[in-house]
């Protein structure tokens, strides 16, 4: 079963994707997310539920709409933004027992 950390360094970062982003590369990203995304429940401990829920859900929603383009993620820069603040929330609550 992928780790949190294999599902995050298997989502293509930023730079990677491009802006605009590279569709077939979006394409391969949303397949590999959605068959990893569910070894990642249930999280080792609730306080890290909803971050981890956030993160897949704004990386689906990257892949997906290639680029997102809505009221909660205005573009791409800013959804890697938010993909980042999640993923430093989540290591933060690894790293002081908060999770495994």
């Amino acid at each position: 079963m992928p780790t949190w950390d294999a599902v995050v360094n298997a989502f293509p970062t930023y730079a990677e994707l491009g802006d605009p982003p590279d569709e077939q590369l979006c394409s391969a990203a949303l397949v590999e997310l959605r068959s990893s995304a569910s070894s990642l429940r249930p999280t080792p401990d609730r306080s890290l539920d909803d971050p981890v829920e956030e993160w897949v859900s704004i990386a689906e929603a990257i892949a997906f709409d290639c680029p997102p383009e809505s009221r909660t993620l205005p573009n791409l820069e800013y959804a890697y933004g938010e993909l980042d603040r999640l993923e430093a929330e989540v290591s933060a609550s690894i790293v002081t027992g908060g999770g495994g």
